[in-house]
């Protein structure tokens, strides 16, 4: 992994005990062919036949996603701009990678265990794809990035304007502010 965000990608798969030990396998079998669409992945592996389904981000997690983005505008222009910033680092991995009870596989190979390496290199094959478009995420979890991250956007412009109409109570009145600045006898 080139980048901070295909390592942390590795690095959450990693905490799962179920998939430590076969994550390391799957680096070494090559992965044919991938496709995916949304949530779904499926992939030629060795002859076997991988799928593997991530599911949506729940409500909850897309109002803290949301919450969270709408708080760093520079970190949705990076974003755009297909990096993920530094700033998300912790939002990353906690919010919008998937639990181990978010993603579902199956795999057509003889072997009895939970995650197979089959799986695990395509898990692995995506760690790599996050490098080049983090974007991918979002779409893993059912987000379309580009009307998410504009609709973000848009909400804080909406929210920052009609705050803009309000009188602050931090705004000085004309007395105050020329006795402030020494110009009391001035008119």
């Amino acid at each position: 992994m080139d980048t901070w965000w295909g390592r942390a990608w590795e690095e959450n798969l990693e905490r799962y005990a179920d998939f430590f030990n076969r994550l390391e396998q799957g680096k070494n079998v090559e992965v044919s062919m991938l496709d995916r669409e949304d949530g779904e992945i499926t992939a030629t592996v060795s002859s076997y036949r991988v799928d593997i389904i991530i599911d949506p981000l729940s409500p909850a997690k897309r109002k803290a996603l949301e919450a969270s983005l709408s708080k760093q505008p520079e970190g949705i222009k990076e974003l755009r701009a297909n990096s993920f910033p530094t700033t998300l680092s912790d939002l990353l991995p906690s919010i919008l990678f998937p639990a181990p009870e978010e993603i579902h596989f199956s795999c057509t190979c003889p072997d009895g265990a939970r995650l197979c390496a089959h799986v695990a290199a395509v898990l692995h094959i995506l760690g790599l794809r996050f490098d080049s478009d983090p974007k991918l995420i979002f779409c893993l979890r059912g987000l379309e990035p580009d009307s998410f991250l504009e609709s973000i956007l848009s909400d804080s412009a909406r929210r920052l304007l009609s705050r803009s109409r309000r009188k602050s109570a931090r705004q000085l009145d004309g007395k105050t502010a020329r006795s402030l600045f020494g110009l009391l006898n001035e008119q």
